[in-house]
């Protein structure tokens, strides 16, 4: 089948297993549009050999997010030349985790201009979002502290 033929709504619709069925050859047949309708879930499934087999070109259409997506062995898989083509942005958007995970030769194949992007040091896409934040223990020790002003009282 001729993947280029699909849209950007079909090819959002098939599922990880699906597209992790897809061959390298069939990943770089992709046009630059279907690659950046992928959503972040279906980025982080693709295997290391389909991500390396993404055009520079497509690449560097991703949104943060999707690099965001990308794990740490996708990104180890990339080439410097898809590295380097990545925006500063794009680079800023990669987490802690991204950032290790890079090889010696990517690191320095970085720009000095990406090498200064200011990072977000977001969580990393495969671990969950923590539910604690500072602001839900200061309320858990509000009410901790009410329960127990209310507690010797009586």
């Amino acid at each position: 089948a001729d993947l280029r033929a699909l849209s950007s709504n079909a090819l959002r619709a098939l599922s990880t297993d699906q597209l992790a069925a897809l061959t390298s050859d069939q990943m770089a047949a992709l046009t630059t549009g279907q690659v950046a309708a992928l959503t972040t879930t279906q980025i982080a499934g693709l295997t290391t050999n389909q991500v390396a087999a993404l055009e520079t070109t497509d690449l560097v259409e991703f949104s943060t997010s999707q690099v965001r997506a990308l794990t740490t062995s996708q990104i180890a898989a990339l080439t410097t030349t898809q590295l380097v083509a990545f925006s500063t942005a794009q680079v800023a958007s990669l987490g802690t985790d991204a950032l290790q995970a890079l090889t010696t030769a990517q690191f320095a194949a970085l720009t000095t201009a990406q090498e200064a992007a200011p990072i977000e040091l977001a969580p990393p896409a495969t671990e969950p979002e923590p539910t604690a934040s500072l602001g839900n223990a200061a309320a858990y020790i509000d009410t901790g502290l009410a329960a127990f002003r209310a507690r010797r009282r009586r």
